[in-house]
């Protein structure tokens, strides 16, 4: 009865791990066009000042992440300026504050 129960056992964690390998637990986003315009993964409106995008939080999204997305340039900035924008953007929301389906300004820089 062991061996069986064993068995069984062994065949779902087998079949687990194939079914992650193959097809994934996580939902896939669609890619940025060509145009570095977003599709279905987050609604963008750009803001009056052109040093922010107005971003409608997905699941899986982070601060960094998202103004990684949005870089307009290739320099450095550090991760303490970022939240110190955003911070500053959102009237004193902290980054891990943000929730799925509301919209933040992220800062955008050259």
């Amino acid at each position: 009865m062991k061996r069986a129960f064993y068995f069984l056992l062994v065949l779902i964690v087998l079949y687990s791990v194939y079914y992650d390998l193959n097809t994934g637990t996580l939902p896939k986003s669609t890619a940025i066009t060509t145009t570095g315009r977003v599709q279905d993964t987050n609604e963008t409106i750009e803001s009056e000042d052109k040093h922010s995008l107005v971003i409608e939080v997905k699941p899986g999204d982070t601060v960094l992440s998202l103004v990684e997305e949005h870089r307009q340039g290739s320099g450095e900035v550090a991760i303490e300026q970022i939240i110190n924008d955003f911070v500053e953007l959102n009237n004193g929301i902290n980054p891990e504050d943000i929730q799925i389906g509301k919209t933040y300004s992220i800062p955008i820089y050259p």
